[in-house]
């Protein structure tokens, strides 16, 4: 039987509500007395159960200064540090637990790539902007038809210019770097940017605290980043306006159309009456003229 709570004063206690108490006395902890034997019958020869495992919690021992925990996990006992021990300490030749080391180091390889991963979200922003407001191109004064969706919306410039106005001004929150340019960003001539990995592990080396500066922090690369985009990705930001609005264009247009549409029926069914009605108007002209022809006809073999 397992409480599956650990931890120092977590002991499992097991108890009897009713009868004379004695029902669950088999699950009473005596550390003495063997396992109970139960005879065929049913019934309890000897003691109670014996304890396996004592409810303790873990420790370990910092700079002289024992640190204890329910589980093996010590999360931010040491300040920003989660630690999880996995087995006692050995113990040298005269028995005292040995100690071991916790290198404690930045990750300079996660946060390459997470400014990797800024770089590329970056591209893909100019890549999907850039096709979307591509005009149509002109051919010998032929238009090819190969403009983007938004091609002459403003939208897709304003976006760009947003994210690339905050790339090229200068930082206030580092006291080192006034850009990403000076860490191993470089821009080419389509507006994509790429990283130098082998320098920016060596400006890193030197220079953590200011890179974060350059990226973090509330006025940080990342963060007006992030606000400056959120008025228009937000419900009710200028994207949410703008689909509103072209919504609200189609459905007046598609109203037009069945009013037009209506009227076109309307004017066919009028056009073909009229032009019947011509028709019959014409037949009966005809019919006369023959009878006039032929009554000319006959007056003249007459006078003969």
């Amino acid at each position: 039987i397992d409480s599956g709570v650990s931890g120092k004063g977590n002991d499992l206690i097991i108890s009897s509500s009713g009868g004379n108490g004695t029902e669950l006395s088999v699950f009473n902890y005596t550390p003495a007395t063997p396992n109970p034997v139960i005879t065929t019958a049913g019934s309890i020869v000897g003691g109670g159960m014996v304890q396996t495992q004592l409810a303790s919690s873990a420790e370990i021992n910092v700079d002289g200064n024992t640190l204890t925990s329910d589980t093996n996990t010590f999360d931010d006992k040491i300040q920003g540090l989660k630690l999880t021990v996995l087995r006692t300490s050995d113990k040298d030749t005269s028995g005292n637990l040995t100690s071991n080391k916790v290198a404690v180091t930045t990750d300079k390889s996660s946060i390459q790539s997470m400014v990797q991963k800024f770089i590329d979200g970056y591209n893909t922003l100019v890549s999907q902007t850039t096709a979307l407001g591509k005009r149509n191109s002109i051919v010998s004064g032929v238009s090819q038809n190969d403009g983007g969706a938004l091609a002459g919306d403003s939208s897709t410039r304003a976006v760009q210019s947003l994210v690339t106005n905050t790339l090229l001004t200068p930082s206030t929150q580092s006291t080192t770097f006034a850009s990403i340019f000076e860490i191993g960003v470089s821009m080419d001539n389509k507006g994509k940017l790429t990283l130098d990995s082998t320098k920016f592990a060596t400006v890193l080396d030197k220079n953590y605290d200011q890179i974060v500066a350059l990226f973090g922090g509330a006025k940080g690369i990342a963060s007006t980043i992030s606000t400056g985009l959120k008025e228009y990705t937000k419900t009710g930001g200028l994207l949410s306006i703008r689909e509103d609005s072209l919504s609200t264009t189609l459905r007046s247009l598609s109203k037009k159309e069945t009013i037009v549409t209506d009227q076109l029926t309307k004017y066919e069914a009028t056009l073909r009456k009229q032009y019947g009605n011509l028709d019959a108007l014409l037949a009966n002209m005809k019919k006369s003229s023959s009878y006039l022809t032929a009554l000319s006809t006959t007056t003249s073999s007459t006078s003969a």
